[in-house]
């Protein structure tokens, strides 16, 4: 399901922009090299964006590291060059693909922000389940201590870069409509932040061990509270309650749809759906709201 979602297609040109910009902002690249190595970071923030609009965090990263450097002119040039492509494109685009191009290049912003929305469908799965909250405590750790000491440009823009997806993250999450997976380039950046910083804290660092047992304890404490929370969730008095009530309904369907085998069961609810494999439709139920609220659909 995630390789044919667009997803899979921006994570990819997300891995790429960022593992190019830490090649590029190494102090021993000479300008020409940083320079165009940045800019190709920026076009593949723009295809990203035009994949999926949750890709221009790319060109976002890369503008704010620029300006935090007070690299005004390449900060200029990345911010300018895929505004040029995007330009181009809605001016062509419609021409060459019909006027449902912009539609489906812009419109998508237009679904409106609920943040009660996204406590529900996106930041409690991801910190829980997804361990999101432990992962990020660890990050925190190390990219706090780049940021605030003296190290390499790599280990600074890696540490910006996190904390700007992380932002980012947090908030195209109240877009409604949204998912976990516009948490998904986070979670790579937050484990690539763990590994490089487990290790150079192992070879460099003077306090190692301290650093290394304090990073390991906080996740261990975090990853083993989440997995309490959900125990207790998945199997809480409640929770069996819950799936009585399900079983009740699920049996009066089985006994309804006997009369006719080859009708279809309509819902919402994915928990009902999964007592009748093959025979229910689901619709995508927040795009089906939007639709409604818009006077798109009855």
């Amino acid at each position: 399901d995630f390789l044919a979602r667009p997803d899979a297609l921006v994570s990819l040109l997300f891995i790429t922009a960022i593992g190019l910009a830490i090649w590029a902002v190494d102090e021993q690249r000479n300008p020409t090299q940083q320079t165009i190595a940045l800019l190709a970071g920026s076009v593949l923030g723009f295809t990203a964006f035009m994949t999926k609009q949750n890709g221009a965090q790319i060109i976002i990263v890369l503008f704010t590291y620029l300006l935090l450097q007070r690299d005004w002119r390449r900060a200029l040039f990345v911010a300018s060059l895929p505004a040029l492509l995007l330009g181009a494109s809605l001016l062509l685009g419609p021409k060459l693909f019909g006027e449902s191009y912009v539609e489906n290049a812009v419109g998508g912003l237009n679904n409106g922000v609920r943040p009660y929305a996204a406590f529900v469908s996106t930041y409690i799965p991801v910190f829980l389940e997804f361990n999101v909250a432990a992962l990020s405590a660890v990050a925190a750790y190390f990219a706090t201590g780049w940021i605030v000491g003296i190290c390499s440009t790599q280990k600074r823009f890696l540490a910006i870069a996190t904390i700007v997806t992380f932002v980012l993250a947090a908030l195209s999450a109240t877009k409604l409509g949204s998912a976990p997976n516009h948490y998904n380039d986070l979670i790579t950046l937050l484990l690539v932040v763990l590994a490089y910083g487990i290790h150079t804290a192992r070879k460099n660092d003077p306090y190692r061990e301290i650093s290394i047992k304090w990073a390991v304890s906080i996740f261990v404490f975090l990853f083993l509270s989440n997995q309490l929370i959900l125990f207790r969730e998945n199997f809480s008095t409640i929770s069996w309650r819950r799936f009585g009530a399900y079983q009740n309904v699920v049996d009066h369907m089985r006994k309804d749809s006997e009369a006719e085998p080859d009708a279809k069961i309509f819902t919402v609810d994915y928990t009902f759906a999964n007592f009748f494999p093959g025979k229910v439709v689901i619709p995508q139920y927040t795009l089906s709201g939007i639709m409604f609220a818009r006077g798109l659909a009855d």
